[in-house]
């Protein structure tokens, strides 16, 4: 999430929520448990298909992410025509596509707080079932400097494999190690971190950790 001050526009909103590869904050984090601090969708990515529809909702959180109440409603914007979303976050698939984002973002105090998910649309349904996330090769150490990939791996009904599916990657340490988008897990300093997965594609969500 991108924690903004002053006026802004949702375009601008947009504009910085697409850029980042990763959420981040831009200020000094506040004591007051009241203060508005992180605003977090409950999906973190999405496949749906052509026709489908996904309610979205979301926390706002303070700055030690205990969750607040009694706050405005937020507002939903997609950044493809081919994903419409409306003011209580339900996603309708219009059309396949790829390069959709899904931006949440909520005002208060004078203070904006944003998230946001990618959505990819498919043109028809699969019937998935579980995600489940591992190195690719060896163990699943990493040396500092390096990299190794630890892909989710996807499989529908009948246990066979299942791809092109929206993947989010993150750690439970950003200063152990660091995960790209596609799931390659680079080490940053000495220390056990654990590497997460999770999809919600065709009304079933899906997270694993190694």
């Amino acid at each position: 999430m991108v924690r903004l001050y002053g006026a802004i526009t949702v375009a601008a909103v947009i504009g910085v929520a697409a850029g980042c590869g990763t959420d981040s904050s831009v200020a000094t984090r506040p004591n007051d448990a009241q203060q508005l601090w992180h605003l977090v969708i409950n999906q973190r990515a999405v496949t749906i298909a052509v026709n489908q529809t996904l309610q979205l909702t979301t926390t706002a959180q303070n700055g030690s992410g205990v969750a607040l109440t009694s706050l405005p409603t937020p507002t939903f914007q997609s950044t493809n025509p081919g994903v419409t979303v409306n003011a209580q976050g339900v996603i309708h698939a219009i059309a396949p596509t790829t390069t959709d984002t899904v931006v949440a973002s909520l005002t208060a105090g004078g203070v904006t707080v944003v998230d946001s998910i990618p959505v990819v649309v498919t043109a028809a349904p699969y019937a998935f079932k579980s995600l489940s996330i591992q190195p690719t090769t060896g163990s699943a150490k990493v040396a500092i400097g390096a990299s190794k990939s630890v892909v989710a791996a996807a499989s529908d009904s009948s246990d066979a494999p299942l791809y092109g599916l929206n993947i989010r990657y993150w750690v439970s340490n950003p200063y152990i190690a660091a995960v790209t988008y596609y799931g390659y897990l680079a080490g940053v300093s000495r220390g056990t971190v654990w590497v997460y997965a999770s999809t919600t594609s065709y009304g079933v969500t899906s997270t694993d950790s190694v």
